[in-house]
C-alpha cells in the first residue's frame, strides 16, 4: 500500500503552473507543423520536432541535475518515447486525415 504524500501547495502550485506551460506550448504544435510542412517535408518536419523536444528536455534535464533513472526503468521509458514521437503522428493522422501535414 502506498502512503500518502503529504500536501506542499507550493509546490503543487509550480507543479501545476509547469503542467498548463506544457499544455499551451503542446497546443502550438500541429497548427505550427502545418506551416512548416509548407517549407519542409513532413518526415524532416516530425523528426525535428521530436529532436527538439529531446534537446529541450536534455537541457533542462542538466540544469536540474535529474538523476538518470534506473535501469529497470529504461524498457518502459523507451517505449513511451516510441509512442510519443511515432504513435502522436499517426493518430494525429488518422484524425486529421485532410491537413496538408500528412499528405506526403
Amino acid at each position: 500500500m502506498m502512503t500518502p504524500v503529504p500536501s506542499q501547495p507550493a509546490v503543487v502550485r509550480v507543479g501545476l503552473a509547469w503542467a498548463l506551460l506544457g499544455v499551451v506550448m503542446f497546443s502550438f504544435s500541429v497548427p505550427l507543423t502545418k506551416v512548416a510542412v509548407g517549407g519542409f517535408s513532413p518526415f524532416f518536419t516530425a523528426t525535428g520536432r521530436a529532436v527538439i523536444a529531446g534537446v529541450i528536455a536534455l537541457l533542462l534535464l542538466t540544469v536540474r541535475q535529474v538523476p538518470w533513472p534506473d535501469r529497470s526503468s529504461m524498457k518502459p521509458l523507451i517505449f513511451t518515447m516510441v509512442g510519443a514521437v511515432f504513435g502522436f503522428a499517426r493518430s494525429t493522422r488518422a484524425l486529421v486525415p485532410s491537413s496538408p501535414i500528412h499528405q506526403a
